[in-house]
């Protein structure tokens, strides 16, 4: 949650002018580097110059993102030029999806939906209904669109011409 407040009266902490909540770690070393830049009118969070956003099982990359909020939680993160995915499954497998653009859509805090448009790569770790891995796909393609069901994959599919190996 990001407060819409300000920062003495919620009894957060103002570290290097971001605000700091109990959860949030700051790393001031690699903030030099990176631009960082929150929206108060449109509660609209932007980085740029090659940002990283973590969470529990994923990594999103880019030259750029603009993370969206609605009711003070994460809808939606648009990944610009050059953005990657990396979702950690339930074996410690590192699926990976890249392309120009990347949406990534959540709620209640986890990935929800991810849409790419353009160049679109996609590298995951097929398992079976016992949880047993069955193979590797590697798939190019123009367009993908994927859907996650409690941050695990659920769906993938491949739009214009796609080529795929297992």
């Amino acid at each position: 949650e990001v407060p819409l407040e300000p920062a003495d009266r919620l009894g957060v902490q103002v570290v290097g002018g971001l605000v700091k909540e109990q959860d949030v770690g700051v790393l001031q070393q690699q903030l030099a580097e990176h631009s960082l830049y929150f929206s108060f009118e449109d509660s609209t969070l932007r980085m740029s110059k090659d940002p990283v956003l973590f969470g529990q099982t994923d990594q999103l990359k880019s030259d750029t993102i603009l993370v969206f909020l609605k009711d003070k939680k994460v809808d939606k993160a648009q990944c610009n030029d050059r953005a990657f995915i990396i979702n950690k499954d339930s074996l410690k497998h590192y699926n990976q999806v890249k392309g120009r653009k990347i949406d990534a859509y959540f709620t209640d805090g986890k990935l929800d939906r991810t849409i790419v448009n353009g160049n679109g790569e996609c590298v995951y770790y097929a398992l079976d209904e016992d949880n047993k891995l069955i193979g590797l796909n590697r798939i190019i393609c123009s367009n993908l669109n994927i859907l996650f069901d409690q941050s695990k994959l659920k769906s993938i599919s491949f739009e214009t011409q796609p080529d795929a190996q297992f």
